[in-house]
């Protein structure tokens, strides 16, 4: 019955439930192609509005440099003057119309700045043209190249990247040309660029990085919160628009983002999750239900056997010691109270067996009740522990009682005898092979303490919270050799809750030590409660 029943389980569950998967993978994955074109398509267009930033910057900045004036008729301090009061222009140098450099030269007195700068360009061999080389890039009219007016120019020296812009001046009289080149400040330019660039918005919701990079890859300037790992590749890798076309601009972007607007990988997983959980829970609900009256069959039955046990057992044991009583009449005192001690002790413990049960029955019909009347602590559970010595001394089980609760309290006389005697008969049960028993109480804070100790093989961590469950035990087979019905503890736990406290497993490196905390107010003294009476009643009758 059980393999079929787990078999239509596996059939209502697992099979759809493997389908719903499937089909949530395929369209994840369609989810991740198109997520990844979208992603694709968002660099390409981010990387085109920057390069146009940085083509509106250079304009920008040739529009300063072109409202200057001529400098082809203005004197050498003049040139000076205007170069060292501009915090963009580094150097200015002027080529003739014969294409040779005449500011700064050799046949000048030359400043230190303007030494510098001649050391600085001379492998690049400042002429006309290099500046006005043809080139197909060149813009062309009726198939003829046009001269360029103007122009920028870059190269590297050293750790970075220099610009020079040239502009040039046409002489319509003669027909001659110069030009007038300004080699710029790179600090300032890169300070233009990172004035005009976007900054990194932290409040931003989407993880992505742009970074503009030189021609040895240091990057100059980035922006946006996605970092990327050290060997990250950019989503994307465009270079940089004119004059900074040896640079690349990269493309960063969090491989987990998703751009569509929206979390459709969740949109997906969600109902299907839900599905998947409907049937598991639908599934799991019939096989509960379907296996519901079997497993109630079975705690009767098993609860019916062990109970039996229990009781023919001591039955037994009465009996025969009551029939030795009867035909050993004549023999010696000593047997014949030896044998009644035996009818005792069983009997006593059928009647442990009967009122576990009752008390179990009360529990689950119309509930427990709590009577508590004055009595000394040590005194219910020295009784108690009195009627099991007998037992203990037959299983070799060596006692010792610490008692240190002497003091008159309110408490439940039967739940304290009830509670003692489960926790001693629970370990004359599964114990006697530790040969060792303790006893000890104490009082604090208005509770009584009752800690009972053992040396046998111990309880399981897993199962010190599930001990205390009706009908739980760690084995119920009745060949283990270990009788009982599953209730005692249970009845332990709900004793100890009526009574105001609880019930625990401490740890120990051996054994088990169950700890018993009830709440034992001390017994109003009859004094002060006559006063008290006393002072109500002349109050009221004041």
């Amino acid at each position: 019955m059980r393999k079929k029943l787990i078999a239509v389980f596996l059939i209502l569950s697992v099979l759809p439930a493997g389908l719903l998967i499937w089909l949530g993978a395929v369209s994840i994955k369609s989810e991740e192609d198109r997520n990844r074109r979208q992603m694709a398509a968002i660099a390409a267009e981010r990387l085109s509005a920057v390069n146009q930033k940085i083509v509106n910057i250079f304009l920008n900045l040739e529009s300063q440099l072109t409202a200057l004036p001529d400098m082809t008729d203005m004197n050498i301090d003049d040139i000076r003057s205007l170069a060292r009061h501009s915090g963009l222009i580094r150097q200015i140098f002027i080529i003739d119309e014969s294409g040779l450099l005449v500011y700064p030269s050799g046949d000048l007195p030359l400043s230190v700045q303007e030494k510098e700068f001649l050391d600085r360009t001379k492998e690049l061999g400042l002429s006309a043209g290099l500046f006005l080389a043809e080139t197909d890039e060149q813009p062309e009219e009726h198939g003829q190249p046009i001269a360029l007016r103007s122009g920028w120019y870059t190269w590297y020296l050293g750790d970075g990247v220099n610009f020079i812009f040239w502009r040039r001046q046409d002489n319509p009289a003669s027909g001659a040309f110069s030009i007038t080149g300004m080699e710029l400040n790179r600090m300032a330019v890169i300070a233009a660029l990172i004035r005009e660039l976007p900054d990194t918005d932290l409040a931003a919701a989407e993880k992505f990085r742009v970074s503009l990079a030189d021609m040895q890859g240091n990057i100059v300037y980035q922006w946006g919160i996605y970092t990327p790992s050290e060997n990250e590749n950019p989503a994307s890798v465009v270079p940089a628009a004119a004059p900074l076309s040896s640079w690349r601009l990269n493309y960063f972007i969090d491989p987990e983002a998703d751009v569509s607007g929206g979390n459709r990988t969740a949109v997906i997983l969600a109902p299907i999750i839900a599905v998947i959980l409907a049937l598991t829970g639908l599934s799991v609900y019939l096989y509960r239900e379907s296996t519901r009256d079997i497993r109630d069959a079975m705690r009767r039955v098993t609860f019916v056997n062990q109970v039996s046990h229990e009781l023919k057992t001591p039955l037994t044991n009465i009996r025969l010691y009551a029939e030795m009583l009867e035909s050993g009449v004549q023999e010696e005192d000593e047997k014949n109270r030896r044998y009644a001690a035996v009818v005792a002790a069983e009997s006593r413990r059928l009647s442990r067996l009967i009122g576990n049960v009752l008390t179990f029955a009360k529990e689950g019909k119309s509930g427990l009740t709590f009577n508590p009347v004055p009595a000394v602590p040590d005194d219910v559970i020295s009784a108690v522990v009195e009627s099991f010595k007998p037992s203990l001394v037959e299983r070799h089980m060596e006692l010792a009682v610490h008692l240190n609760a002497g003091f008159p309290v309110l408490l439940d006389r039967d739940a304290v005898e009830q509670i003692t005697g489960n926790l001693i008969s629970n370990a004359e049960k599964y114990a006697a092979s530790g040969r060792y028993l303790r006893l000890a109480t104490a009082m604090a804070d208005e509770k009584t303490i009752l800690t009972v100790e053992d040396r046998g093989p111990g309880i399981p961590p897993s199962h010190r919270e599930r001990v205390f469950r009706p009908f739980y035990r760690i084995s119920s087979r009745l060949t283990d050799g270990v009788t009982g019905t599953g209730i005692g503890l249970s009845i332990v736990r709900t004793l100890a809750r009526l009574h105001g406290g609880e019930v625990r497993i401490l740890p120990s490196a051996a054994g088990t030590v169950f700890e018993v905390r009830l709440h034992t107010p001390p017994v109003p003294d009859p004094s002060e409660r006559k006063t008290k009476e006393g002072e109500g009643h002349d109050h009221t009758a004041g």
